[in-house]
């Protein structure tokens, strides 16, 4: 069983690389236009499948992610890439050898060119360092017991946002997503068929709305971000009646993130018209980082508008294993930082896990409504 999910993992994680991974989808086709996927092989790109890499590795060495658990989340940066480092322990539940540990990662690892040393100290008996080009990424420790970090009073709890975003096309998930005990907030498509119905029934639960507007992708035309798109080929006056058209749509949000816009948040002459509009209307924006190059926060700096970035995305590989696992970085990056953004999909298997896991997660985090954790930009 496990060999399988490792094998359809490994087949998950090389998606990227096909050349034919997006489908044909029209505004008007009544689905939910789908979210950035990445195609280039970039350092960025590959980082982001790493991890899954990573795990595949460990449940062909019969490690599953409850025998994980993240110790830290650091960022580095090298000759202008930034990434963040991780740090791991790891219970199997028999240490394996070191030929069976190069097997596996030699397997999954190579498929994105990850390198990976075994090495071991006084303190661990294993120890895998595993690097991208060059660059380290993560230290997998291999322990007889993990050590369970957890905040010593409630006043001491990280805050953490969640967003699930892509909502407006499947109403009952999104009434699914507004049934759980945490103030998820829900980012909501313009001119989606049921937006203004969910948008209605999350504000009467309190809970935050903001438009997942959609922009440019760096894959524009061969990818439509959808209907009220924001395209760098618009002058200012198209691009802010564009705009105002999407925010009409509805007009209880409380802030914007970008859906795609890998193109457009890169272009700061028309971030900068956006960014003055919704200055003007006092709505925030949270970045979604789709793009190392986005200059979102440059621009909000200059315009002190109130402004976050996304830390971590739960689900842009939708496969549980992966899910669970980014859950425990998302708790990991929010211990080290004190706060975290997260960005998760209208998936049933998100809107599941998140089920399960969130009496769990309540007792290491305090979940907000993403507006709690928006900064004037500096």
């Amino acid at each position: 069983m496990i060999l399988l999910l490792a094998v359809g993992i490994s087949a998950a994680v090389g998606i990227y690389l096909l050349p034919t991974v997006f489908p044909e989808q029209s505004p008007s086709s009544g689905k939910s236009p789908i979210f950035e996927i990445y195609t280039s092989e970039d350092f960025e790109t590959r980082l982001k499948y790493l991890e899954q890499a990573m795990y595949s590795g460990l449940l062909d060495l019969g490690v599953s992610v409850d025998d994980v658990e993240f110790q830290s989340v650091s960022p580095r940066e090298s000759k202008g890439l930034h990434w963040d480092f991780a740090e791991l322990e790891v219970r199997p539940g028999r240490f394996p050898s070191k030929t069976d540990i190069e097997k596996s990662f030699d397997l999954h690892l190579s498929e994105i060119g990850a390198a990976f040393e075994i090495t071991f100290d006084d303190r661990y008996p294993l120890i895998v360092r595993i690097s991208l080009d060059d660059r380290p990424t993560h230290r997998l420790l291999f322990v007889r017991k993990l050590k369970r970090l957890v905040p010593a009073t409630r006043k001491k709890l990280p805050r953490v946002a969640i967003i699930i975003d892509d909502i407006g096309y499947d109403k009952q998930l999104a009434l699914d997503f507004l049934s759980l005990d945490a103030p998820i907030t829900l980012s909501i498509f313009p001119f989606s068929p049921h937006g203004k119905t969910i948008a209605s029934a999350a504000r009467a639960k309190g809970r935050n709305v903001m438009l997942h507007l959609p922009m440019e992708p760096q894959e524009y035309p061969k990818i439509d971000p959808g209907k009220g798109s924001l395209l760098t080929s618009m002058d200012a006056d198209t691009l802010i009646r564009r705009l105002k058209e999407d925010i009409a749509q509805l007009p209880c949000i409380v802030g914007v993130n970008n859906h795609m816009g890998s193109g457009l948040t890169q272009d700061s002459e028309r971030m900068k018209l956006i960014f003055t509009h919704l200055k003007k209307k006092g709505l925030f924006f949270v970045d979604s980082r789709t793009t190392k190059l986005s200059c979102a926060r440059r621009v909000a700096s200059s315009l002190k508008l109130r402004f976050a970035e996304r830390q971590v995305f739960i689900d842009h590989l939708e496969e549980e294993s992966f899910i669970r696992g980014q859950l425990k970085r998302l708790k990991s990056v929010a211990r080290s930082r004190g706060s975290a953004i997260a960005i998760g999909h209208p998936y049933k298997l998100t809107y599941r896990i998140l089920k399960q896991e969130l009496p769990n997660l309540k007792k290491q985090m305090k979940i907000v409504p993403v507006s709690r954790l928006v900064r004037v930009a500096n």
